[in-house]
């Protein structure tokens, strides 16, 4: 891929500039038969400095953004208006520079003879694998419309649901830091002074309080060294994430173990997979075909081996409850209800209540999860 920066003259007399990402002077070509700028200048950007000028990734687009970009798409197929026009007058009024040159780029690309689909993967970090698949499927199988309203209701769920978590998680955690802090004050500016005085006095203290005053001690000879360790560890903790999947797998298995967090990780998981299954047996794709996309997206190692075990048992003949059922990881009532769906052959209906379901749990544990924790903090 090759970076091009091309200086054009727009209908108002403004001089502008644009950086498009192209395979070959070919499709350089194609673009500029299609693209009908006024164009004053041309050059090609060497590769070293292609970081520097990737202005798409300078500003992240949100969620919210994605959703209406994609309620917008869905309206003007519905509505028979070409995807390329509509893109081109979205970006005439996004809310920004990066969304604006996004939109533009795809509208661009689209008028190449491009599917939107291939327009938007160059966008994978803004357009997740489900976005891109739904609206792949769309295209082949002539529904375009619904895939999108599906992926739209699936991106304004997530960010719901992770707006809920964050927001909930900022009292918990905010609260602990200043907790910390407190007890980092005493420790290195309080106790010193009260040890101090003791020795004036000359009283024996308690085990608790002797036990105290030698932790300040050690706080205040090793502060910067156990800070030094505490930094050391959470690099090589990161570092060991991105490298080991095993490491990976196994503190993911811990994260699932955790009280009330990792129920809430449970039940997240629960929710997405099953409308993830949903959306796609809705939109057309088989159930085999939609687990394999399913592992690709799943950002929990646990649930990824889960379901990937499962698509493995039902290519020798097992139904997708029973395959569920053999990894010991997801709920009775999760079983029960999928096997109901497979049985009545309503089983898009079944995941979607599944999904329902858990995403109210998500909702409840979020809304209440500073009231939980409460307790334990006290106690700390």
């Amino acid at each position: 891929m090759a970076l091009y920066r091309l200086s054009y003259v727009d209908d108002n007399g403004r001089r502008l500039k644009k950086t498009i990402e192209l395979s070959d002077e070919l499709q350089l070509q194609s673009f500029l038969r299609t693209a009908d700028l006024n164009i004053s200048k041309i050059e090609q950007i060497p590769s070293y400095l292609r970081f520097f000028n990737n202005r798409s990734g300078a500003e992240k687009i949100g969620r919210k953004h994605v959703a209406e970009i994609l309620e917008n798409l869905r309206t003007a197929t519905a509505a028979g208006l070409p995807l390329t026009t509509a893109l081109f007058d979205m970006a005439g009024s996004a809310d920004s520079r990066a969304m604006g040159d996004m939109l533009e780029d795809i509208s661009f690309r689209m008028q190449m003879g491009m599917p939107l689909s291939e327009a938007m993967s160059k966008y994978g970090k803004v357009f997740d694998s489900t976005v891109l698949g739904l609206a792949r499927i769309g295209e082949e199988a002539g529904k375009l419309d619904i895939t999108l309203e599906g992926a739209e209701k699936y991106i304004s769920r997530i960010d719901k649901v992770k707006g809920k978590i964050t927001t909930a998680m900022v009292i918990p955690v905010v609260t602990l830091v200043v907790m910390l802090v407190a007890a980092g004050f005493w420790l290195i500016v309080v106790m010193p002074n009260l040890k101090e005085l003791f020795e004036v006095l000359g009283v024996e203290l308690p085990l608790i309080t002797q036990i105290f005053l030698h932790s300040s001690d050690i706080v205040r000879g090793a502060g910067f060294q156990a800070l030094l360790i505490a930094l050391c560890a959470i690099i090589l903790y990161i570092i060991a994430r991105k490298g080991s999947e095993s490491f990976r797998y196994k503190t993911d298995g811990i994260y699932l173990k955790l009280p009330v967090l990792g129920r809430l990780l449970q039940c997240y998981n629960f929710a997405f997979i099953a409308e993830y299954a949903q959306l796609m047996i809705s939109a057309g794709v088989p159930l085999f075909r939609a687990l394999e996309i399913l592992a690709g997206t799943l950002k929990n190692t646990v649930f990824t081996r889960s379901v990937a075990g499962t698509r493995s048992l039902m290519s020798t003949g097992s139904s997708f409850s029973d395959a569920l059922g053999e990894q010991k990881l997801f709920t009775p009532m999760v079983i029960r209800m999928i096997s109901i769906g497979e049985q009545t052959g309503k089983l898009d209906e079944q995941l979607e209540h599944v999904s329902d379901y858990y995403y109210e749990k998500v909702d409840y544990l979020s809304e209440n999860i500073s009231k939980i924790i409460q307790p334990v903090l006290m106690l700390f």
